[in-house]
C-alpha cells in the first residue's frame, strides 16, 4: 500500500512563516527535492527574493541559496544548474557507515562548504517582514489550490 503525505493548514502556516523569515536557503539538491512541489515553492521563492534584491547578477554573483548537489543533477531544472554548489554526490549514501573513509571524506567537504553558507549569512539582506506575509500568501493560494502530496516520504537516496 503507498501512503500520501499531506500536510494540513494547521501544519503548513508555520512552515511558511519559517520560510518567510529565513534569510537564506541552505538546499541539498536531489532528484527527489526537484519533484517534491512543497521544495520547488520554497526555492521559487528564495530565488524571487534573490531576484528583488539584485543577488545573482554579474555585479552581485552570490545569493542567498546555498545549495548541495547529494545527486548527479542530471535532472535538475536549467535554471539551478548554474548556481554554485557544493558538490557532495560522491559521498552521500543512505547507508554511510559511522567513521568509515566515505563520513571523514563528506566531512572535509561539508567544511570546505562552511564559509559559503557563512558568507551568505553574513551578506543576506536585512530582515523584511513583508517576506513573510508573502511567504504565507503564495503558500496559501497552493494550499487552496490543490494540497501537495507526496506518494513517498523525503529521501537522501
Amino acid at each position: 500500500t503507498t501512503e500520501i503525505y499531506t500536510l494540513s493548514l494547521h501544519d503548513a502556516l508555520p512552515i511558511c512563516r519559517a520560510l518567510g523569515s529565513a534569510r537564506t536557503l541552505v538546499g541539498l539538491f536531489s532528484r527527489q527535492y526537484f519533484s517534491s512541489a512543497w521544495c520547488c515553492r520554497e526555492l521559487a521563492l528564495m530565488l524571487s527574493r534573490e531576484a528583488a534584491c539584485n543577488l545573482r547578477t554579474g555585479a552581485c554573483p552570490r545569493g542567498l541559496i546555498v545549495p548541495a548537489h547529494i545527486h548527479d543533477g542530471e535532472d535538475f531544472p536549467h535554471h539551478v544548474v548554474g548556481i554554485q554548489a557544493a558538490k557532495l554526490q560522491q559521498y552521500t549514501n543512505v547507508r554511510l557507515s559511522k567513521n568509515s573513509l566515505t563520513e571523514e571524506l563528506l566531512s572535509g567537504e561539508i567544511r570546505k562548504w562552511v564559509p559559503d553558507i557563512v558568507h551568505a549569512i553574513n551578506s543576506a539582506p536585512a530582515y523584511n517582514s513583508d517576506w513573510t506575509d508573502l511567504a504565507v500568501a503564495e503558500f496559501l493560494a497552493q494550499f487552496n489550490g490543490s494540497s501537495p502530496a507526496q506518494t513517498v516520504p523525503p529521501s537522501l537516496a
